[in-house]
């Protein structure tokens, strides 16, 4: 039998944590008390390691700045320039040994002067070292760069010999050329009188220079025992030193390219070693206080605290063992008195939370489960008894229970391993669907339980179910609709083409004013009828938010002269005065859909003629702001007319909705141009107001913000071929209602062209074939093959480049597109108007000249 493990008071504890608290800290804070002494040390050497690196760098760079000046300062000087042009060498010779004897300190180990041919000049001192005229061509074959010090291998009677060599340009002060190189040169081998005076100035014991490991100059001799120990610390880099000296070696690192080279110091480390006995003594006796310290800290907690606290863990012990709440004794601590006294009322609150979440989990009315870890039950609230059947005994092999289980377990496991599962739908009892949540119940970070909690969503399925239905059902009625609204007016537009086009040709052959007159009657009630049937079609595009906006480049002007030119003859006709007032200083050339611009100032012009017997009728363009980009215009339609009354001006611009009744009788119309007007204005973002007075009139204010167009709108430049009447074309008709043919035929006829007619895209296509056509006139819908595919065949299959014109009943942006699209020049709306044809022949004037012209010289 296994002994039960002793239990240790929490005081012991407490005071054992204490105590290692206190030596981690004592440890931690001598560790850093050590760390901030090394690192100190470790400051210091280097900083003094680098006042040497820069001593030394600042000497050297002195006696090489001097040798420097001095070189350059001879380069310049008379003698040399005597030298070169009497080839005298005593000269030069007189020079130097002046320069030596007045400045020693910043001559050179040697000089000599080249020129492109070679070394013409070299002082004694070279020849001392064995340095010969080869030995010099040699060196300054290697091209050095001017004004540097360069590091160099040569030759001497000591043997191989490491040099410092710098060139310096003389040039003639005549013509400005380099006429030769002055050469100067240091030996760093056995250069004593270097190395003492850096010593000296660094103030290390001893100094040596080294190039790749080979000692070069030394300030100690090599019998000294100093020696040895630095020439080992340069070959085998293990410096053997004692504790009062150190080794450092310097790479010599000068603007010059001078690799290789650097110096060995050894320098004396007495004020290291000092420091270092400072920074122990001062940790030891800080650890002595910090010990102390800790031995004083820790009598007193335990004489004054752990009593206190042995008193609170007791009376924890006992409430949570016994379950049992007393009151707590209150002692002599007041922090541990508010601590139990807390404690108490946390003990009391836990337990009516505990009551409260078992009535909440057992009376709840939606569904609560909890599983453990391994998905086997724990807990089932009455709700989920009632819905899953949990209280109903397995009977024909069927409980309802287990096939949730079943069919929930995939997404248990998924919980289980600490997912969130939100929203996921099961069946119940009856047939009941409820959304389920899962997720883990997670204690100290490790999954403890699953709970789901359900929410019966039967209604929302069901009402979710009846939308989509209605939304389905919506969407079909929208679909049947526009089917039946472009059925309709391909089917309207086809018999009304032929109306119109009939009445256009017969009133033209009439020459009673009788007949005239009702022909033209005629012909504008096909027009009247025309324009409701695209009202209806641009309000039902308008609604569907189908209508989109096409946006070109033009000019205001355009737009204006077209109003003039179309609505001055129809006041002249009712004795009114059309005055068109332009505020604008300059024309305007704008970016914007401009057929919808024109149809709802027509709609607003037309309605003001309408409605207006006596006066005027006045368009005026007002200029608001404008900057680079855009521009606001206020355009207001006034008329003298009758009037609406105050209350009716609200409902002007809804569908199928006009002023009174009466207006309706007496001047006709759909009431649905104000509400096209309102939205086409609402659809440029744009706003639209009324005024009105019985018997005085009404003025409609549009206020647009409209792109500015940076192309410009230019018309073609005039061509020799345009001063030519279109005539003799060969048209190809292509349309299966033989009267919108017999249309089309007469109004190409009467201009003198020639016309065949085919009656589909197929029997065009063969035609096409067999002729080359001048322009082919092409309807949509047709047996066999329409329109659109046809023209695609023209254009890809046959590659002809006829001019091609559109005819189609269906006033939609998408027919107009895919006609484009497949090679068409032009697509003319059904019913077809003699203005619109000569205008579309006039458009492609340029391309119907060129090919004819073609075709008769081919001919």
């Amino acid at each position: 039998m296994m002994a039960k493990k002793q239990e240790k008071p929490l005081s012991h504890i407490i005071l054992r944590l204490l105590l290692a608290s206190f030596s981690v800290v004592l440890f931690a804070l001598m560790v850093l008390n050590f760390q901030s002494g090394y690192q100190a040390v470790k400051r210091e050497t280097q900083h003094h390691f680098e006042q040497i690196d820069h001593l030394l760098h600042a000497v050297l760079s002195f006696q090489l700045g001097a040798l420097r000046y001095g070189q350059d300062s001879s380069a310049v000087e008379l003698a040399i320039h005597q030298h070169l042009e009497k080839q005298d060498p005593r000269v030069l010779d007189r020079y130097f040994s002046g320069l030596d004897e007045s400045t020693p300190e910043s001559s050179p180990d040697f000089r000599f002067i080249a020129m492109d041919h070679g070394v013409i000049w070299n002082d004694s001192n070279s020849l001392s070292l064995g340095l010969d005229i080869t030995e010099l061509n040699r060196l300054i074959g290697d091209r050095l760069p001017e004004n540097g010090w360069h590091l160099r291998s040569v030759t001497t009677v000591l043997g191989e010999s490491q040099i410092l060599l710098r060139q310096a340009p003389v040039i003639l002060p005549e013509s400005g050329k380099i006429a030769a190189a002055l050469y100067v040169a240091v030996v760093l081998n056995d250069n004593t009188a270097l190395v003492q005076m850096m010593r000296q100035a660094s103030g290390n014991k001893a100094l040596m220079i080294t190039y790749n490991g080979q000692v070069l100059a030394s300030s100690i001799r090599s019998d000294d025992p100093d020696y040895l120990t630095m020439y080992r610390y340069i070959t085998l880099s293990t410096p053997e030193m004692s504790e009062s000296d150190y080794l450092h070696k310097i790479p010599v690192n000068l603007k010059e390219n001078i690799n290789g080279l650097s110096f060995v110091i050894l320098h004396s480390n007495n004020n290291i070693v000092t420091l270092k006995s400072q920074y122990l003594q001062s940790a030891m006796i800080g650890a002595a206080l910090i010990i102390i310290m800790v031995i004083l800290v820790v009598c007193f907690f335990r004489r004054s605290m752990l009593t206190p606290l042995n008193q609170l863990v007791n009376y924890a012990r006992n409430a949570t063992v016994q379950n049992n709440i007393q009151p707590y004794n209150t002692g002599k601590i007041s922090e541990f008195n508010r601590i139990g006294k807390a404690f108490e009322k946390t003990l009391v609150q836990l337990s009516e939370k505990e009551r409260s979440l078992d009535d909440l989990f057992n009376f709840a009315f939606s569904p609560i489960l909890v599983w453990n870890t391994d998905l086997t039950l724990q807990h089932i609230n009455p709700a989920a008894k009632k819905c899953l059947g949990f209280h109903i005994k397995k009977s024909h092999s069927l409980n309802y229970f287990e096939q949730f289980e079943r069919d929930a377990a995939e997404y248990l496991q998924q919980a289980a391993a600490g997912k969130i599962v939100e929203n996921i739908v099961l069946s119940t009892m009856q047939g009941r669907s409820f959304a389920w949540n899962m997720a883990p119940v997670i204690v100290n970070g490790k999954t403890t339980a699953v709970i789901a909690q359900g929410l019966d969503i039967s209604m929302i399925k069901q009402a979710e179910e009846d939308s989509h239905n209605a939304r389905l059902s919506a969407e079909e009625a929208n679909r049947a609709k526009s089917a039946f609204l472009a059925t309709m007016s391909h089917e309207i537009r086809t018999p009304l083409n032929g109306i119109l086009g009939m009445a256009q040709i017969i009133q033209k052959t009439l020459t009673g004013h009788e007949q005239q007159q009702q022909m033209k009657v005629l012909y504008e009630s096909g027009n009247h009828l025309l324009t409701l049937l695209s009202d209806i079609l641009d309000f039902s595009k308008i609604e569907q938010g189908k209508l989109e906006l096409n946006k070109v480049d033009f000019q205001l002007d355009d737009i204006i002269r077209s109003i003039s030119d179309i609505y001055q003859p129809l006041c002249h006709q009712k004795g009114l005065t059309l005055e068109v007032c332009n505020t604008l200083d300059t024309p305007l050339q704008l970016f914007a859909d401009d057929a919808r611009i024109r149809q709802i100032l027509f709609n607003l012009l037309s309605n003001a003629v309408k409605f207006t017997h006596l006066g005027t009728v006045k368009l005026t363009l007002e200029l608001i702001a404008e900057n680079d980009q855009m521009v606001t215009l206020r355009l207001i339609i006034s008329d003298t007319g009758i009037g609406v009354r105050k209350e009716r001006i609200d409902k002007l611009f809804e569908p199928f909705v006009q002023a009174e009744n009466s207006t309706t009788r007496g001047y006709g119309g759909s009431g649905l141009g104000l509400s096209i007007v309102k939205k086409l204005v609402e659809l440029m973002d744009g706003e639209i107001s009324v005024e009105s007075t019985i018997g005085t009139g009404t003025v409609f204010a549009l206020q647009l913000s409209l792109a500015k167009s940076h192309t410009a709108v230019q018309p073609e430049p005039d061509d020799n071929l345009d001063t030519v009447k279109i005539e003799g074309l060969d048209i190809l008709v292509v349309e299966d209602n033989k009267i919108n043919a017999l249309v089309a035929k007469t109004f190409c006829e009467k201009q003198g062209h020639h016309v065949q007619c085919v009656q589909n895209g197929q029997q065009a296509v063969e035609r096409v074939k067999k002729h080359d056509f001048d322009l082919i006139l092409m309807d949509n819908h047709m047996p066999m093959m329409d329109g659109i595919e046809a023209t695609k065949m023209i254009r890809n299959d046959l590659n002809r480049k006829t001019v091609i014109f559109a005819l189609t009943a269906d006033a939609f942006q998408q027919t107009h597109d895919d006609f484009i699209a497949a090679g068409a020049n032009s697509v003319l709306i059904k019913p077809l108007k003699e203005e619109s044809l000569l205008q579309a022949l006039q458009q492609n004037h340029k391309k119907l000249l060129k090919r004819k012209f073609q075709q008769d010289t081919v001919d």
